[in-house]
């Protein structure tokens, strides 16, 4: 089942942006859709993100926030940091600027390369997690990462 479901990503992601062919946003999200029923974490993400627009048919932000979540319940570290930002920002989730914090640690945790990023994007909000970033209180400073 892996390997069936990382061709439909494969076929997905063609489809998606249009690599030997015409970019067709409607086929993505089928193959991308057959690939994220197999549990593919990066589909679940990609699909999400087709979800969230109107590319390739009509949004479906209820579906994309559930199938973002699959992704993270497999530590897919763009997953996180999207939802993260999603509870930043109160766009189809309540705004939580806590959630959102842990959200980008777990990312950070899984090693992702923009995790200082994610930090300064936020650095705002003034919150302190423990561990591996903190978020100064007065927002000017950016993040800190130890």
């Amino acid at each position: 089942a892996q390997n069936q479901a990382a061709s439909w990503y494969g076929l997905g992601l063609l489809a998606s942006q249009g690599r030997g062919q015409a970019a067709d946003p409607a086929q993505a999200r089928l193959y991308l859709g057959n690939a994220a029923a197999l549990g593919h974490a990066r589909a679940q993400f990609n699909l999400a993100c087709l979800l969230f627009e109107t590319q390739g048919g009509a949004p479906d932000p209820q579906q994309a926030l559930s199938l973002l979540q699959q992704a993270a319940q497999q530590d897919d570290a763009a997953a996180l940091y999207t939802l993260g930002r999603l509870h930043v920002v109160g766009e189809w989730v309540s705004k939580d600027e806590v959630q959102a914090l842990a959200y980008y640690a777990r990312a950070a945790a899984l090693g992702d390369p923009l995790r200082r990023v994610y930090a300064a994007v936020d650095a705002a909000i003034g919150a302190v997690i423990p561990g591996n970033m903190t978020v100064p209180r007065n927002g000017r400073t950016g993040s800190v990462w130890r």
